[in-house]
Formats: structure tokens, sequence, C-alpha cells
């Protein structure tokens, strides 16, 4: 047998370009997805409760002692002969083509110890050939990480050459090493009958005949300062592709972020340890290595990581629907950026949630515990493993059960916003947690203001939405795009967000298709008024849930006018430009005499400049939902 580079013929079948689906996959994040992939990979390897150690580093091979060199640039220079017609292929392979001319050539070594290694080598099965043989193919069950078998595409998207080597000794002392290269068909000659003869896309570096291509049995000796003497795999890039990075910091620094924002859990339980270049990450490190590389590691991955540190209190949401549970923790943060990481129990982290709760200052996490659970949502995760996709299977069970996860959360919210802000006392020092975002549409529209201080007077000459101070049970139970790690829209315009009020205290300008209500008087009939009412100013302004089973609320605010012919509005928001009026059901109390209501209306209300209002509604809608209040004013 030869041992070489070897593009099996296409025997007369598909020619294959080099658009390469499974690769592109990954070029928007090659470095992150990368980095991903390869710790998952040896996360999932792991034979005890030893930390799975990970090693990158980056060296330069001279070109001379790069195997089979000749072979592997005669297949680049043949798929440059047949598609040099398409502009992005030609750039490809004459790039790749001086690369592989270079004096020296880029690697990247990525090595795994404490592991198993590639079991099957010696009869071509189980991880070897999963990982090297195949695409497309993952046998791996329970709490895994892998589940579509593209993964393994990763480490080609960051090679100029799309060239990867492997190398294993296994938990059965078996060595196996291979080479494998994606390409694009080309011409390795003609047949007897004059046809051309095209390959394969998909060449290997092996022991080959005519009819098949074996592993080698010893290991690539490729790093110099390396040799494998202990269990586990090594995953060489060749071509490793620098450019996406300025510098050698910056790309360490993007290794190092990626790694810490998808595996912190890992690290935080001692399942972990990352060299990268030189710098260790681990349990006992991460705080110094975060430090370090504060400017590229994720805010939400620092106050997850801070959150940890503190001691979390963790809570146990059992899930009937699919054997397992949701292991919860949150923390109220000034700074917080209402994100829950969602890490599967092995510790990697498949998203950020956000917005579950519009009613505090938060961070979380929740992991998914149990192998059905696990299971069951590795099903729903897209290649990169980064969202929840529930089109992926059973569409209409998987969104059920989506919304019902995603509604255990956002109950644990709202009973800890309660536990903050369900008592009048409780106010001033909820406030510290509560949004405080306002967005205003002034007339160029570029203008966006942050009110820092909740208890600060919010001056509207426009249409200002404010995520207003509430505590009400108002997460939604809509499945929505956000669940599986989309980004929302603007805050107070989303009525699919439900669980959201504000306050739409000034005029607006007006949006297409918005139905915009008009302004009525302080009679108890219907009739309008046209311009005799005003839109009132407030300060002060809290709104909270005191008996969500009836869907009552307090109202407080500090009028800033005197006015003793005044009303209040209230809407419920249906959809994006829709809303209807919010039929008020009782009032319980109030802190004003003669006050009666009609419909969603309150009438016949006295404002006295910077005295507080308080008042107790019960509404006759049951469901959540986006509330808008407005306050009007008798022009005098």
């Amino acid at each position: 047998m030869t041992l070489g580079w070897k593009f099996p013929s296409a025997m007369g079948g598909q020619e294959v370009g080099l658009n390469n689906g499974d690769i592109e996959t990954f070029k928007d994040k090659p470095i992150k997805y990368l980095a991903r992939e390869a710790v998952q990979n040896s996360l999932d390897a792991n034979v005890d409760d030893t930390p799975v150690k990970v090693c990158f580093k980056t060296f330069k091979l001279k070109k001379d002692r790069f195997p089979d060199r000749e072979g592997l640039l005669k297949a680049l220079e043949g798929g440059l002969a047949k598609w040099s017609h398409i502009p992005d292929a030609k750039d490809f392979f004459n790039e790749a083509i001086n690369v592989l001319n270079n004096d020296e050539i880029d690697f990247l070594r990525i090595s795994d110890f404490n592991t198993c290694g590639l079991t099957g080598s010696e009869n071509n099965s189980g991880n070897w050939h999963d990982l090297v043989n195949s695409t497309g193919v993952s046998a791996k069950e329970g709490n895994k990480s892998g589940s579509h078998g593209i993964g393994k595409n990763a480490p080609f998207a960051c090679s100029f050459l799309r060239t990867v080597f492997y190398n294993t000794l296994d938990i059965n002392g078996n060595i196996a090493s291979k080479g494998v290269s994606k390409l694009a068909s080309y011409v390795l000659g003609y047949n007897t009958d004059g046809s051309k003869n095209e390959s394969q896309p998909t060449g290997f570096y092996g022991l080959y005949n005519d009819y098949k291509i074996d592993n080698i049995n010893e290991s690539l000796m490729l790093d110099q300062d390396f040799k494998r003497i202990e269990v586990g795999t090594d995953v060489y890039v060749a071509g490793f592709r620098q450019d996406f990075f300025k510098d050698k910091y910056l790309l360490v620094a993007a290794i190092i972020s990626a790694i810490i924002d998808s595996f912190l859990l890992a690290f935080w339980n001692d399942k972990l340890i990352v060299e990268v270049d030189g710098v260790i990450i681990s349990k006992e490190t991460l705080q110094s290595v975060i430090n370090q590389y504060q400017k590229q590691i994720d805010k939400t991955t620092v106050m997850v990581f801070n959150m940890l540190k503190e001691g979390p209190e963790w809570m146990e949401l059992p899930f009937e629907d699919v054997n397992g549970s949701i292991k919860l923790a949150l923390r109220l943060d000034r700074e917080g950026n209402n994100k829950i990481s969602m890490y599967r129990s092995s510790g990697m982290k498949i998203f950020d949630d956000q917005n579950r709760c519009s009613t505090l200052r938060y961070v979380g996490i929740a992991i998914i515990e149990g192998d059905d659970l696990n299971k069951y949502l590795r099903k729903l995760e897209n290649a990169s493993h980064s969202k929840w996709e529930p089109n992926r299977f059973k569409p209409e069970m998987s969104k059920e059960l989506l919304s019902k996860l995603f509604k255990l959360i956002s109950n644990a919210l709202n009973e800890k916003a309660e536990q903050y802000q369900g008592e009048e006392s409780d106010i001033d020092k909820a406030g510290d947690y509560l949004p405080d975002d306002l967005q205003q549409d002034a007339e160029n529209q570029q203008s966006k203001t942050i009110n820092k201080n909740l208890n600060k007077f919010a001056s509207v000459e426009k249409k200002v939405y404010s995520k207003i101070n509430t505590s009400a049970n108002m997460a939604t139970t809509i499945l929505d795009d956000q669940m599986i790690g989309k980004e929302k829209g603007k805050v107070g315009v989303n009525g699919k967000e439900g669980g959201q009020v504000y306050l739409n205290l000034g005029k607006k300008k007006k949006k297409k298709g918005f139905r915009e209500p008009e302004p009525a008087n302080t009679n108890k009939g219907d009739t309008n008024t046209g311009n005799k009412d005003i839109n009132v100013k407030a300060k002060h302004i809290r709104v909270f849930c005191i008996d969500k089973q009836n869907q009552s609320y307090r109202f407080m605010f500090t009028p800033d006018i005197t006015n003793d012919n005044c009303y209040i509005e209230f809407y419920k928001i249906a959809e994006l430009t829709e809303k209807e009026p919010l039929i008020i059901e009782k009032i319980i109390s109030s802190s004003q005499q003669n006050v009666t209501f009609k419909n969603n209306r309150l009438l016949d209300m006295s404002f006295v400049e910077n005295a507080p209002v308080t008042l107790d509604l019960q509404f006759l809608n049951k469901d959540y939902f986006t509330m808008e209040v407005k306050m009007y004013a008798h022009k005098k």
C-alpha cells in the first residue's frame, strides 16, 4: 500500500464544487466554533471524574515536513484548473497553493487528555469512524453535547487548505492517524472511452490502494515539541488561519473568551482545564484570566462568574412532560442585562435567554438536568449548538415543551420580583433592580435617553416608552423567537412579549397602522371634546401586582399638574399596531375620594401637583398582557 494523499474517483458520479454547506455553517465565527466544538468533543470523551484537559497550541511546520505535500498540491492545482472560471474558487485555490508553497506553514494543534481517545480505529468503527471517515454522523446519546455530526467541520473553516490531521491513542492502546482534506472535484485523468475521471471532493492522507484508504497505525509527529504518550486525541489544523485577527494576542483572546463563555460551568465544577498557548484556564485561574481578557469576554459571562463566586441559591424546577428538571439560580443585579445562561448538564452553554421578566434587573443560570430532557432538547439544537429550534423535531410538541419550560423560569422570576416589590414598603428598595430604559422617538429619530434614576422625573416632550416599574406576574406564555435565541424588538412595542407595562405620558409621532385613541372628556358619557384634553406628566411611577390570580394592580404616581377634572385610560396592547380598552372590573381602594369608572376609564379624579396618588384596581382581563396607561386633564 502507498502512504500519501488519495482523492477517490467519483466513478461517474456527481461533480462537487468548493461550497460545502457543513463548513459554511461555521464561517461567520470560525474561531469561536472551532474552540467550542473541540472542547465539547473532549468533554464527551471523559472517562472518570478527573478534569478533562485540552491544549491549544500554534506552531509552524517546515514545508518539507508536511505529509505528502506534493500529493495535496496536485489536488489543489487540479481544483484550480477545473474551477478557475468561478472567482471565489479561483481565489481559494490560488491562496491555498501559495500557503502550501511557503517555507513554513502555520498549524494549530488541539490535544486532549484524561479522555478515552477515539475508539474503534482498529476496525474503522466507533468514535474514530464518526469523526474521521464520515460526515453528518453522530452516535452520541444522553447528555453528550454533539448531536448532528456536523461540528467536526468547524476546524476546516479555520484552514487555508481545508485540511485537518487526526491522531489518537485510545483507552484500549490502539494508535491511529489520518489526514482529511475537503476540497472540490477535479480531473484525475481520462477513462478508456475518453471521458473524464473526476475525483470525489474529499481526500485522505493514509495507506491506500485501488479500493481502500486505511489508517496509519502510528502517531503523526507534526509538532516537534509534542509526542502523544498519554491516552487522548490530537487534531491538527493545517494552514491555520490567523488572518481573522491583527495579532497573536487577539487570536489567543478570542479562543479564551469563546471557551470561557461556552464552558464556564464546566470550569467552575472542576470538570475542565484548558491551555491556550501557555495561558492556563481552570477553576483556580478563572478570576485572573477573566481579569486579563476582560475586554474580550462577554459581560454576561462575567456576571455569571461573579454570581457563582457569591454562592447562588439554587432552586429545582421539576419538568413533568419529559423526565428532567431545571436547576435555576437568579441574582438581582443593578447592572444586570436580563439574561439567563442556558446550560446542558455537561456544563456547556447553549445560549443566553433574555427578557423573560421585564420587571427586574437580573442575571441567572439555568441547567437542564436529566438524561431524557437533555436528549430531547439536543434534538432541537442547531448545528452550532447555539439555540433551540422547535421545527427540527416534532414541531407542535416541541413548541409546547419549550413554552412550558420557559414558563417555569418566568414564574420563578415573577416570584423573585414579588419578594422585593409585593409590599408597598419594599418599593424604594426594589427600585434599584427595576429596568430603567427610556426609548425616545424624537423628531430626528436618532436620540436615545437612558434614565439612570427611576425616582427622577422623566421629562417627555415626545412619546416615551418606559419599562415601567412593575412586579406583576406578567411573563409571556407565548412561544416566540426570543425563546430560541433571537433578539427581540423594541421594548414597549412588541406586543408578543406579554408582561410589559409602559406609560404613554405625552404626545407621540404617529406610526403607520397605529391607532391612537381619541381623547375623551371627564364626563361619564362617551362624547369626545377634541382638543380640550391635555396629557398629564407624572413621576415616581410604580405599578405592581397585588393579586395575580384576580389580575389586581396597584398604581402609584405623582402628577406634575394641579387640576380637579382629570381621568385615566387603560389599554391592552393586543398586537404590534393594535390596542384595545382594558376594562376595569372594580376599584378596590383609592387615595382619592369619589373616583368612579366606566369601561377602561377612571373618572372624576383630582390631581394636585407633587401629591402622590395610589389606586388599587381589578380588571376583567384574566390573561397576561401588555398595558398602556394614559393620563389626561380637561383643559381649563
